[in-house]
């Protein structure tokens, strides 16, 4: 337990990244890019990430900083996926990184659904999802793309209040614009229900 120059306390750990691979990767931790320091805010929402050179005093400027709320939290974003999924599934895995790139598509339709490890009932909807994936892969108009918000944060301006969900970005949207996607609204998730959804 560390004290800072405002006498705030805070709990100081070693992670063994490779045997708690789940628990980095929850935090934003680049497996490729160890060692790395990580502040927590006890809410366990906000993540800081330190970006400067190991040791010396700017870490304790780093930490002082973060007491004296100058930080802003580190944007968690999961490694790029390998494009042999998207091909197997027909549906394409996004990441914090590559979210805005692919849901403002000026051409096309996307279809994205957000989803946790811990959440039984996306495990339940995952079949579902991917089938709707298979049903729309021949659709030139359509992206179908899905995400783990365990692992990345989702832009600031996209709010849920629960997963799974399941969000639709028309074409032909300002990039520039407070536009905000369609959500799905039924507590059901049939194919057919989905699939309404996007085509309406």
């Amino acid at each position: 337990r560390k004290i800072n120059k405002h006498n705030e306390e805070f709990d100081a750990g070693i992670v063994d990244a490779a045997l708690y691979t789940p628990f980095a990767m929850t935090l934003g931790v680049d497996l490729d890019d160890l060692p790395r320091l990580v502040l927590v805010h006890k809410d366990m929402q906000r993540v800081y990430q330190y970006d400067g050179e190991l040791g010396g005093p700017s870490i304790s400027r780093w930490i002082d900083d973060f007491f004296d709320l100058k930080l802003k939290p580190s944007k968690r974003s999961a490694p790029l996926p390998e494009d042999d999924d998207e091909e197997d599934t027909h549906a394409r895995e996004l990441v914090f990184k590559t979210y805005n790139k692919v849901t403002m598509d000026e051409e096309k339709d996307v279809f994205v659904y957000l989803w946790r490890d811990n959440c039984a009932l996306c495990h339940q909807v995952r079949p579902t999802f991917f089938e709707v994936a298979k049903t729309l892969k021949n659709d030139p108009n359509v992206v179908v793309a899905h995400m783990n918000i365990q692992h990345n944060d989702l832009p600031s301006e996209v709010e849920i209040e629960r997963v799974p969900a399941f969000l639709l970005y028309p074409a032909f949207v300002d990039p520039e614009s407070d536009f905000e996607p369609v959500q799905y609204p039924w507590q059901t998730h049939k194919v057919e229900e989905l699939l309404q959804f996007i085509r309406n």
